[in-house]
């Protein structure tokens, strides 16, 4: 039986186009598989930063509350505050207590 050389090279045009296509879909899904693991790596990164500011937060107010505890202690009244509360207040009131 004869082959027509058209139809034998559309065939082999359609095989290598499906061929293609399936690696760059290969391709394609193992970049997506790399492209997750690089998102689920940033996400943990950002969980354990805001972990790490959440727990610096805790204390940057814990020794706000403290400073500002030592100033309500201290035989000064306000209005006429020692010097070392009103460095104390000086520098709390640069923090927005």
């Amino acid at each position: 039986m004869r082959t027509n050389p058209t139809n034998r090279l559309s065939e082999i045009v359609i095989n290598a186009q499906l061929e293609i296509g399936d690696a760059l879909s290969q391709d394609t899904l193992e970049h997506l598989e790399d492209l997750n693991e690089d998102l689920v790596y940033v996400s943990q990164s950002i969980e354990q930063a805001q972990a790490r500011f959440a727990k610096v937060l805790a204390e940057n107010r814990q020794m706000k509350a403290f400073l500002l505890q030592t100033v309500k202690d201290c035989w000064c009244v306000e209005g006429n505050r020692c010097a070392r509360c009103q460095n104390t207040l000086i520098t709390l009131s640069h923090f927005e207590v």
